[in-house]
């Protein structure tokens, strides 16, 4: 008798557990997951984008304006874009999205040095169109919020380019790409 209890008590604590509510993207808080020092930052960041587990990967993501704001140029550029690279073609769309809805931080960050807007023009405006293009289309339509916030963003006198050429540069490569995937789609 007193095991058919204890079944019971057992069946109903693993029930209450499957009962707890599931956080959806926009739930997720990066206020809810501290950032830890900057070293360990970037190691947490590089194991966890590559984690098997969904959850762990969409944090990741959330948290980047912080782990970016904590980082050098250097460390940003040969550490953080690699793993947004990889998380970019993640075969969650939540994950490409959350991806697609942070790249005008990682820009404005980049845009501070010569060497942040080469990264721009090499890595992040491809991934950016390659998101534009993505097969879901919610991925879709933030890439092309991004794109346009971008845009804003190099228009505006809020983000100082080094060379004039190279804001133009930026914005026609941006559409160039752009057309270039649309045409490939036909």
């Amino acid at each position: 008798m007193s095991d058919n209890k204890t079944n019971q008590q057992s069946s109903s604590s693993s029930i209450s557990k499957r009962e707890q509510r599931i956080l959806t993207c926009d739930e997720v808080s990066t206020k809810s997951f501290p950032i830890k020092q900057i070293g360990s930052d970037i190691q947490h960041f590089e194991g966890n984008a590559q984690s098997s587990v969904v959850l762990e990967r969409l944090i990741q993501v959330k948290t980047l304006p912080e782990i970016i704001s904590r980082v050098s140029h250097e460390n940003l550029i040969l550490k953080i874009i690699p793993m947004v690279k990889i998380l970019a073609q993640d075969e969650e769309p939540t994950i490409r999205q959350t991806v697609a809805e942070k790249i005008p931080i990682i820009v404005t960050e980049l845009f501070k040095s010569t060497k942040g807007c080469e990264e721009i023009l090499s890595t992040i405006i491809p991934l950016l169109v390659s998101l534009h293009t993505d097969q879901n289309n919610n991925v879709k339509e933030i890439a092309e919020k991004s794109i346009i916030e971008i845009f804003s963003l190099i228009k505006s006198k809020s983000i100082q380019i080094h060379e004039k050429e190279m804001k133009f540069h930026i914005l026609s490569i941006i559409l160039d790409l752009i057309r270039k995937k649309e045409e490939k789609k036909r």
